[in-house]
Order: C-alpha cells, then sequence, then structure tokens
C-alpha cells in the first residue's frame, strides 16, 4: 500500500466506512486497501490494528508506503480491544485474558499473577503512566511498573 509523495506518515485514522486516511506533513490521503477481509479493525493513538483469524496485524507507515506486520498470533479467541501505551507496548484482551507484548518481551496476565478479571471491556492509561484494566466480572485493575493491583470497591447500599 503506498503512500505517494510523503515524506513522514503522522497518523493513521480509521472512519466509519471502514476506510483508512493517513496524514502526513502535506496532508491526507485516501488509502484504497480492502480491509474487508479482517475480523476486525482496531485503533489505538494513531495505530491501526487488523485481526483474521486469531493473527494481530499491524499496519506501519514508513517514509513511501505502508505495510501489513504480523504483530502476534492467538489459538483461541477474538481480540477485544488494544491499547499503545506511553512505552510502545500493545496490551491486547482476547477471549483467554490479556498478553502485553514489547520489542523486547511479552507477558501473559493470568491468575499466576493475580489477574482473574476475565474478559477485559477496555483499557486505558493515566497521565502517570498506569494502565487501567476495566473487566467485565470482577471490574478494575491498575498496574504501574511491575505491579498488578485489583481495586475492590465495597456494596455499601448508600453508596452510588
Amino acid at each position: 500500500v503506498g503512500v505517494s509523495g510523503r515524506n513522514s506518515v503522522k497518523l493513521k485514522v480509521l472512519n466509519s466506512f471502514g476506510q483508512l486516511w493517513v496524514r502526513s506533513e502535506e496532508g491526507f490521503e485516501l488509502i484504497s486497501t480492502d480491509l474487508a477481509e479482517f475480523d476486525k479493525i482496531l485503533a489505538s493513538n494513531g495505530d491501526v490494528f487488523l485481526e483474521k483469524d486469531g493473527i494481530l496485524t499491524q499496519l506501519i507507515g514508513s517514509a513511501s508506503d505502508l505495510t501489513f506486520t504480523e504483530i502476534y498470533s492467538f489459538d483461541q479467541g477474538s481480540i477485544s480491544d488494544i491499547l499503545v501505551d506511553k512505552n510502545g507496548c500493545k496490551w491486547i484482551s482476547y477471549d483467554q485474558g490479556v498478553k502485553m507484548i514489547s520489542d523486547s518481551y511479552s507477558t501473559d496476565f493470568n491468575m499466576s499473577i493475580g489477574f482473574d478479571g476475565g474478559a477485559v471491556e477496555q483499557f486505558f492509561q493515566d497521565h502517570e503512566g498506569s494502565i487501567w484494566i476495566v473487566t467485565r466480572e470482577k471490574g478494575l485493575y491498575s498496574y504501574q511498573g511491575d505491579a498488578l493491583k485489583y481495586l475492590e470497591f465495597s456494596k455499601n447500599q448508600n453508596s452510588i
């Protein structure tokens, strides 16, 4: 997929029709790529990720073109959310849990490290760099540095 005459790609944006737009120093350009073949299209902080049959692919821009790069292959399940944090780590939620992938290693979040939240609804990162994980069954977890914490809320009838 080429971006003609562009020096550097600054942002990739998907519109509600599944069309990919690329913004460079010279303006916006619609990329004519058939993204309909993918099961899911996700975006995080200007990065675009595509899933098909459990294989997660990232659309990466360079000086003259965009390339599809396989990030990870999941044996089971479907990807539900992704976050690219300030350090470039990819936080991926899928049916079996959470996986964090950096350039040099990956970490599975599961019962052995205290994560039993089940399906993840959403990730977000605050201004201090903490990653927040919102789950359907258990509620809220935070991850800062190398510590995962479960935030338990009381079920007080007088609270909102």
